[in-house]
Protein backbone atom coordinates (compact mmCIF):
# COMPACT_ATOMS: atom_id res chain seq x y z
CA UNK A 1 0.00 0.00 0.00
CA UNK A 2 0.82 3.97 -1.06
CA UNK A 3 0.33 7.11 -1.74
CA UNK A 4 -0.27 6.09 -5.22
CA UNK A 5 -2.75 3.53 -4.66
CA UNK A 6 -4.99 6.44 -2.78
CA UNK A 7 -3.64 9.01 -5.95
CA UNK A 8 -5.11 6.49 -8.68
CA UNK A 9 -8.41 6.52 -6.59
CA UNK A 10 -8.77 10.03 -6.45
CA UNK A 11 -7.11 10.33 -10.21
CA UNK A 12 -10.12 8.13 -10.99
CA UNK A 13 -12.80 10.75 -9.49
CA UNK A 14 -10.56 13.27 -11.52
CA UNK A 15 -9.64 15.07 -8.20
CA UNK A 16 -5.92 15.20 -9.00
CA UNK A 17 -3.82 17.21 -11.16
CA UNK A 18 -0.61 15.76 -12.24
CA UNK A 19 -0.05 14.02 -8.75
CA UNK A 20 -1.11 16.73 -6.92
CA UNK A 21 -4.57 17.18 -4.88
CA UNK A 22 -6.80 19.65 -7.03
CA UNK A 23 -7.47 22.75 -4.47
CA UNK A 24 -8.68 25.14 -7.26
CA UNK A 25 -11.17 23.37 -9.81
CA UNK A 26 -12.57 20.06 -9.59
CA UNK A 27 -12.09 18.12 -13.21
CA UNK A 28 -15.06 16.09 -14.19
CA UNK A 29 -14.74 12.09 -13.51
CA UNK A 30 -13.20 10.28 -16.33
CA UNK A 31 -16.44 7.93 -16.81
CA UNK A 32 -19.82 10.35 -16.14
CA UNK A 33 -21.62 7.30 -14.14
CA UNK A 34 -18.98 4.32 -13.16
CA UNK A 35 -16.10 6.57 -12.05
CA UNK A 36 -17.01 7.65 -8.44
CA UNK A 37 -19.16 4.77 -7.62
CA UNK A 38 -16.00 2.30 -8.64
CA UNK A 39 -13.12 4.36 -6.91
CA UNK A 40 -15.55 4.64 -3.84
CA UNK A 41 -16.40 0.89 -3.49
CA UNK A 42 -12.40 0.59 -3.94
CA UNK A 43 -12.08 2.91 -1.06
CA UNK A 44 -14.41 1.25 1.52
CA UNK A 45 -11.78 -1.88 0.95
CA UNK A 46 -8.66 -0.13 1.35
CA UNK A 47 -9.38 2.04 4.38
CA UNK A 48 -9.94 -0.56 6.71
CA UNK A 49 -6.14 -0.31 6.51
CA UNK A 50 -4.75 2.30 8.86
CA UNK A 51 -1.74 3.11 6.48
CA UNK A 52 -5.00 3.79 3.69
CA UNK A 53 -6.86 5.88 6.27
CA UNK A 54 -3.25 8.16 6.75
CA UNK A 55 -2.80 8.55 3.53
CA UNK A 56 -5.99 9.55 2.46
CA UNK A 57 -5.83 11.98 4.66
CA UNK A 58 -2.71 13.52 3.82
CA UNK A 59 -3.79 13.35 0.18
CA UNK A 60 -7.05 15.63 1.72
CA UNK A 61 -9.37 13.27 0.23
CA UNK A 62 -12.07 13.47 2.98
CA UNK A 63 -13.38 16.55 1.86
CA UNK A 64 -14.50 14.64 -1.60
CA UNK A 65 -16.58 12.15 0.23
CA UNK A 66 -18.59 14.76 2.23
CA UNK A 67 -20.32 15.72 -0.68
CA UNK A 68 -21.52 12.47 -1.48
CA UNK A 69 -23.65 12.14 1.82
CA UNK A 70 -26.70 12.45 1.25
CA UNK A 71 -30.38 10.65 0.74
CA UNK A 72 -30.49 8.29 -2.23
CA UNK A 73 -33.26 7.04 -4.09
CA UNK A 74 -32.22 4.92 -6.96
CA UNK A 75 -30.96 1.35 -5.95
CA UNK A 76 -27.41 2.63 -7.60
CA UNK A 77 -27.53 5.93 -5.33
CA UNK A 78 -28.22 3.81 -2.26
CA UNK A 79 -25.40 1.63 -2.95
CA UNK A 80 -22.87 4.21 -3.47
CA UNK A 81 -24.51 6.46 -0.24
CA UNK A 82 -23.86 3.15 1.40
CA UNK A 83 -20.33 2.39 0.83
CA UNK A 84 -19.69 6.61 1.17
CA UNK A 85 -21.14 6.18 4.50
CA UNK A 86 -19.21 2.84 5.16
CA UNK A 87 -15.89 4.88 4.01
CA UNK A 88 -16.99 7.70 6.54
CA UNK A 89 -17.62 4.79 9.63
CA UNK A 90 -13.64 3.48 8.68
CA UNK A 91 -12.70 7.06 8.82
CA UNK A 92 -14.07 7.87 12.23
CA UNK A 93 -11.61 5.38 13.59
CA UNK A 94 -8.56 7.84 12.80
CA UNK A 95 -8.32 11.03 14.69
CA UNK A 96 -7.16 13.09 11.86
CA UNK A 97 -10.09 12.42 9.66
CA UNK A 98 -12.08 13.32 12.65
CA UNK A 99 -10.67 16.83 12.92
CA UNK A 100 -11.77 17.52 9.10
CA UNK A 101 -15.26 15.79 9.72
CA UNK A 102 -15.36 18.11 12.91
CA UNK A 103 -15.06 21.36 10.69
CA UNK A 104 -16.90 19.56 7.58
CA UNK A 105 -20.98 19.62 6.99
CA UNK A 106 -20.84 15.55 7.56
CA UNK A 107 -22.57 15.64 10.55
CA UNK A 108 -25.59 17.26 9.50
CA UNK A 109 -25.12 15.66 6.08
CA UNK A 110 -25.21 12.13 8.32
CA UNK A 111 -28.29 12.92 10.05
CA UNK A 112 -30.37 13.35 6.93
CA UNK A 113 -29.66 10.52 5.91
CA UNK A 114 -30.23 8.66 8.57
CA UNK A 115 -33.63 10.81 9.07
CA UNK A 116 -35.13 9.36 5.54
CA UNK A 117 -33.37 6.24 4.74
CA UNK A 118 -35.29 2.82 5.02
CA UNK A 119 -32.14 0.76 4.12
CA UNK A 120 -31.06 -1.01 7.16
CA UNK A 121 -27.23 -1.31 5.95
CA UNK A 122 -27.44 2.41 5.41
CA UNK A 123 -29.20 3.23 8.87
CA UNK A 124 -26.92 0.94 10.86
CA UNK A 125 -23.55 2.30 9.23
CA UNK A 126 -24.65 6.06 10.15
CA UNK A 127 -25.44 5.30 13.30
CA UNK A 128 -22.29 3.25 13.87
CA UNK A 129 -20.41 6.27 13.08
CA UNK A 130 -22.35 8.53 14.83
CA UNK A 131 -21.22 6.48 17.73
CA UNK A 132 -18.19 6.87 17.38
CA UNK A 133 -18.14 10.33 17.16
CA UNK A 134 -20.10 11.01 19.84
CA UNK A 135 -17.95 11.45 22.17
CA UNK A 136 -14.83 12.66 20.06
CA UNK A 137 -14.79 17.29 20.67
CA UNK A 138 -17.69 19.19 20.05
CA UNK A 139 -19.55 16.21 18.31
CA UNK A 140 -22.07 15.47 21.10
CA UNK A 141 -23.02 19.08 21.30
CA UNK A 142 -23.53 19.42 17.89
CA UNK A 143 -25.56 16.38 17.45
CA UNK A 144 -28.18 17.66 20.37
CA UNK A 145 -28.18 21.07 18.95
CA UNK A 146 -29.21 19.67 15.37
CA UNK A 147 -31.87 16.72 17.11
CA UNK A 148 -30.23 13.50 16.91
CA UNK A 149 -31.75 12.74 20.26
CA UNK A 150 -35.20 13.11 19.13
CA UNK A 151 -34.25 11.25 15.79
CA UNK A 152 -33.06 7.84 17.69
CA UNK A 153 -36.29 7.45 19.55
CA UNK A 154 -37.94 7.46 16.26
CA UNK A 155 -35.67 4.81 14.76
CA UNK A 156 -35.69 2.93 18.05
CA UNK A 157 -39.45 3.01 17.43
CA UNK A 158 -39.20 1.08 13.73
CA UNK A 159 -38.72 -2.59 13.37
CA UNK A 160 -35.16 -3.36 12.19
CA UNK A 161 -34.35 -7.02 11.77
CA UNK A 162 -30.79 -6.26 12.98
CA UNK A 163 -30.96 -6.86 16.75
CA UNK A 164 -27.11 -5.31 16.90
CA UNK A 165 -28.99 -1.95 15.54
CA UNK A 166 -31.27 -1.53 18.23
CA UNK A 167 -28.37 -2.39 20.59
CA UNK A 168 -26.28 0.55 19.09
CA UNK A 169 -29.43 3.05 19.13
CA UNK A 170 -29.74 2.48 22.68
CA UNK A 171 -25.71 3.04 23.21
CA UNK A 172 -25.84 6.36 21.42
CA UNK A 173 -28.99 7.64 23.11
CA UNK A 174 -27.59 6.89 26.20
CA UNK A 175 -24.31 9.06 25.22
CA UNK A 176 -26.72 11.72 24.33
CA UNK A 177 -28.36 11.99 27.45
CA UNK A 178 -25.08 12.22 29.31
CA UNK A 179 -23.97 14.60 26.99
CA UNK A 180 -27.23 17.15 27.69
CA UNK A 181 -26.51 16.43 31.56
CA UNK A 182 -23.13 18.08 30.55
CA UNK A 183 -24.74 20.49 28.80
CA UNK A 184 -27.52 21.51 31.23
CA UNK A 185 -25.95 21.56 34.44
CA UNK A 186 -26.47 24.86 36.02
CA UNK A 187 -23.14 24.93 36.89
CA UNK A 188 -22.33 25.42 33.33
CA UNK A 189 -26.08 28.02 32.88
CA UNK A 190 -24.19 30.30 35.30
CA UNK A 191 -20.52 30.19 33.93
CA UNK A 192 -22.62 31.34 30.18
CA UNK A 193 -25.00 34.36 32.39
CA UNK A 194 -21.89 35.46 34.73
CA UNK A 195 -19.60 36.18 31.61
CA UNK A 196 -22.72 37.83 30.04
CA UNK A 197 -22.19 35.27 26.74
CA UNK A 198 -25.72 33.08 25.97
CA UNK A 199 -26.13 30.95 23.32
CA UNK A 200 -28.53 28.86 22.14
CA UNK A 201 -27.10 25.94 24.13
CA UNK A 202 -29.65 22.91 24.95
CA UNK A 203 -30.33 23.57 28.07
CA UNK A 204 -31.78 27.03 27.61
CA UNK A 205 -34.83 25.01 25.47
CA UNK A 206 -34.74 22.10 27.79
CA UNK A 207 -37.96 21.75 30.03
CA UNK A 208 -35.99 19.37 32.80
CA UNK A 209 -33.12 21.59 32.77
CA UNK A 210 -35.72 24.32 34.15
CA UNK A 211 -37.62 22.04 35.82
CA UNK A 212 -34.57 20.58 38.33
CA UNK A 213 -32.80 23.93 38.13
CA UNK A 214 -35.50 26.52 38.71
CA UNK A 215 -34.70 26.89 42.86
CA UNK A 216 -31.34 27.09 42.06
CA UNK A 217 -32.24 30.52 41.28
CA UNK A 218 -33.12 31.20 44.91
CA UNK A 219 -29.71 31.36 46.14
CA UNK A 220 -28.37 31.08 49.34
CA UNK A 221 -32.08 31.03 50.89
CA UNK A 222 -34.49 28.65 49.11
CA UNK A 223 -32.46 25.45 48.48
CA UNK A 224 -35.09 22.83 49.10
CA UNK A 225 -35.26 21.25 45.27
CA UNK A 226 -39.23 20.37 46.21
CA UNK A 227 -39.74 24.19 47.28
CA UNK A 228 -41.71 24.56 44.38
CA UNK A 229 -43.73 21.94 44.96
CA UNK A 230 -45.60 23.56 48.00
CA UNK A 231 -47.68 25.85 45.67
CA UNK A 232 -50.77 23.88 44.36
CA UNK A 233 -51.05 26.58 40.86
CA UNK A 234 -49.32 29.25 39.19
CA UNK A 235 -49.25 33.06 40.59
CA UNK A 236 -51.59 34.73 38.18
CA UNK A 237 -52.41 38.21 39.66
CA UNK A 238 -49.51 39.34 41.81
CA UNK A 239 -50.92 43.07 42.45
CA UNK A 240 -54.57 41.76 43.56
CA UNK A 241 -54.65 41.39 46.93
CA UNK A 242 -57.76 39.02 47.37
CA UNK A 243 -56.19 36.98 44.98
CA UNK A 244 -52.91 36.74 46.98
CA UNK A 245 -55.09 35.91 49.93
CA UNK A 246 -55.97 32.68 48.22
CA UNK A 247 -52.88 31.66 47.60
CA UNK A 248 -51.86 28.25 49.45
CA UNK A 249 -48.08 29.82 50.00
CA UNK A 250 -46.31 28.44 52.72
CA UNK A 251 -45.42 30.72 55.45
CA UNK A 252 -43.93 33.72 55.79
CA UNK A 253 -43.18 33.45 51.87
CA UNK A 254 -44.09 36.84 51.10
CA UNK A 255 -42.20 38.51 53.82
CA UNK A 256 -38.85 36.51 52.29
CA UNK A 257 -39.78 37.48 49.19
CA UNK A 258 -39.59 41.10 50.53
CA UNK A 259 -36.20 40.62 52.29
CA UNK A 260 -35.09 39.09 49.03
CA UNK A 261 -35.23 42.40 47.32
CA UNK A 262 -33.84 45.04 50.10
CA UNK A 263 -30.60 46.40 49.20
CA UNK A 264 -27.25 43.64 49.45
CA UNK A 265 -29.88 40.88 49.61
CA UNK A 266 -27.56 37.91 48.28
CA UNK A 267 -30.66 35.81 46.70
CA UNK A 268 -31.79 35.78 43.17
CA UNK A 269 -27.96 37.06 42.08
CA UNK A 270 -28.09 34.65 38.67
CA UNK A 271 -31.47 36.22 37.94
CA UNK A 272 -30.05 39.89 38.71
CA UNK A 273 -27.16 39.24 36.48
CA UNK A 274 -29.24 38.06 33.99
CA UNK A 275 -31.58 41.38 34.05
CA UNK A 276 -28.71 43.85 33.65
CA UNK A 277 -27.46 41.70 30.47
CA UNK A 278 -30.63 43.34 29.06
CA UNK A 279 -28.91 46.87 29.57
CA UNK A 280 -25.31 45.98 29.45
CA UNK A 281 -25.14 43.68 26.10
CA UNK A 282 -25.44 44.72 22.97
CA UNK A 283 -24.96 41.28 21.20
CA UNK A 284 -28.22 40.52 19.99
CA UNK A 285 -27.85 36.38 20.53
CA UNK A 286 -26.86 36.73 24.24
CA UNK A 287 -30.11 39.02 24.62
CA UNK A 288 -32.60 37.20 22.65
CA UNK A 289 -31.68 33.86 25.04
CA UNK A 290 -31.39 36.58 28.11
CA UNK A 291 -35.29 37.30 27.21
CA UNK A 292 -36.43 33.81 26.18
CA UNK A 293 -34.93 32.66 29.94
CA UNK A 294 -36.50 35.61 31.78
CA UNK A 295 -39.75 34.05 30.07
CA UNK A 296 -38.29 30.46 30.95
CA UNK A 297 -37.87 31.88 34.71
CA UNK A 298 -41.99 33.07 34.53
CA UNK A 299 -42.78 29.52 33.04
CA UNK A 300 -41.46 27.49 35.97
CA UNK A 301 -41.09 28.89 39.13
CA UNK A 302 -44.02 29.55 40.72
CA UNK A 303 -43.69 33.79 41.83
CA UNK A 304 -41.64 34.43 38.60
CA UNK A 305 -43.97 37.03 37.83
CA UNK A 306 -43.58 39.14 41.04
CA UNK A 307 -39.57 38.39 41.13
CA UNK A 308 -39.02 39.64 37.99
CA UNK A 309 -41.73 42.46 38.46
CA UNK A 310 -39.81 43.80 41.77
CA UNK A 311 -36.60 43.24 39.86
CA UNK A 312 -37.62 46.19 36.88
CA UNK A 313 -37.04 43.82 34.31
CA UNK A 314 -40.21 44.38 32.46
CA UNK A 315 -39.13 47.82 31.42
CA UNK A 316 -35.97 46.61 30.57
CA UNK A 317 -37.64 44.26 28.04
CA UNK A 318 -40.53 46.36 26.62
CA UNK A 319 -37.27 48.18 25.38
CA UNK A 320 -36.15 45.73 23.33
CA UNK A 321 -39.12 44.90 21.70
CA UNK A 322 -37.95 47.70 19.08
CA UNK A 323 -34.61 46.12 18.49
CA UNK A 324 -33.58 45.85 14.86
CA UNK A 325 -32.60 42.19 15.27
CA UNK A 326 -36.22 39.72 14.64
CA UNK A 327 -34.31 36.95 17.38
CA UNK A 328 -34.19 39.66 20.36
CA UNK A 329 -37.72 40.81 19.42
CA UNK A 330 -39.51 37.72 19.45
CA UNK A 331 -38.39 36.29 22.30
CA UNK A 332 -38.82 40.10 24.13
CA UNK A 333 -42.37 40.10 23.07
CA UNK A 334 -42.19 36.27 24.63
CA UNK A 335 -41.33 37.68 27.99
CA UNK A 336 -43.51 40.10 27.83
CA UNK A 337 -46.42 38.20 27.19
CA UNK A 338 -46.17 35.80 30.21
CA UNK A 339 -45.05 38.75 32.47
CA UNK A 340 -48.55 40.18 31.54
CA UNK A 341 -50.63 36.64 31.27
CA UNK A 342 -48.58 34.40 33.90
CA UNK A 343 -47.49 30.85 33.25
CA UNK A 344 -51.05 29.46 33.99
CA UNK A 345 -52.25 31.02 30.55
CA UNK A 346 -49.24 31.60 28.64
CA UNK A 347 -47.71 28.17 28.88
CA UNK A 348 -49.04 27.72 25.27
CA UNK A 349 -46.74 30.55 23.82
CA UNK A 350 -43.73 28.59 22.97
CA UNK A 351 -40.35 29.95 21.46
Amino acid sequence: MDLLIVMFLLIVCGKVKFGQVEKNELKKPLHPTRAIPTAINCLATLLKEPIVRSLFVQADGVKLLVPLISPASSQQSIQLLYETCLCVWLLSYYEPAIEYLATSRALPRLIDVVKVSTKEKVVRVVVLTLRNLLPKGTFGAQMVDVGLPQVVQSLKAQAWSDEDLLEVLNQLEEGLKDNIKKLSSFDKYKQEVLLSHLDWSPMHKDPTFWRDNITNFEENDFQSSSFGNQFSYWLVAPNDANTVAEWPLPRNYLERMQRAFLPGSPLFQILRVLVTILDSSSDPRTLAVACFDLSQFIQYHPAGRIILTDLKAKERVMKLMNHDNAEVTKNALLCIQRLFLGAKYASFLLA
